[in-house]
């Protein structure tokens, strides 16, 4: 049996969904990399930045952005709708900061699902 190996390369990579075609990537060279992007500021999170970095380029011509939910939060699917045009749509952790409420605490049965939008956000919770 083998071992997965210690040692690897890592990629963030934006691809068009129809196609699969490779947009542009990041070659992962550590938590002290520098990002490139005008958009990202000392308070931006890492995720955010990644994301920020790879998308520029494409903000403003209707696109929209499916995400999981490590790079996910309501905060930066608000910015990227507000400020850059660009719809986010993903999975997205309950135990992130500013999920709404109403959304963390609405109890489902099995199969069910629960949809709210809140401004310029929408928040859907599936069981």
């Amino acid at each position: 049996m083998m071992k997965a190996s210690k040692f690897g390369i890592q990629t963030f990579e934006l691809c068009e969904s129809r196609t699969g075609y490779l947009w542009c990537f990041l070659v992962y060279t550590g938590k002290n990399a520098v990002l490139q992007s005008v958009l990202i500021t000392p308070d931006t999170p890492k995720t955010a930045a990644i994301v920020l970095e790879l998308l520029e380029p494409l903000f403003g011509r209707g696109h929209t952005l499916w995400i999981d939910n490590f790079f996910n939060s309501p905060e930066f699917a608000r910015k990227l709708k507000i400020k850059h045009s660009t719809d986010c749509v993903g999975t997205l952790k309950l135990s992130k900061k500013n999920i709404h409420k109403e959304v963390e605490d609405k109890k489902l049965e099995k199969g069910g699902n629960h949809s709210q939008t809140f401004g310029s956000s929408h928040s859907t919770k599936m069981a």
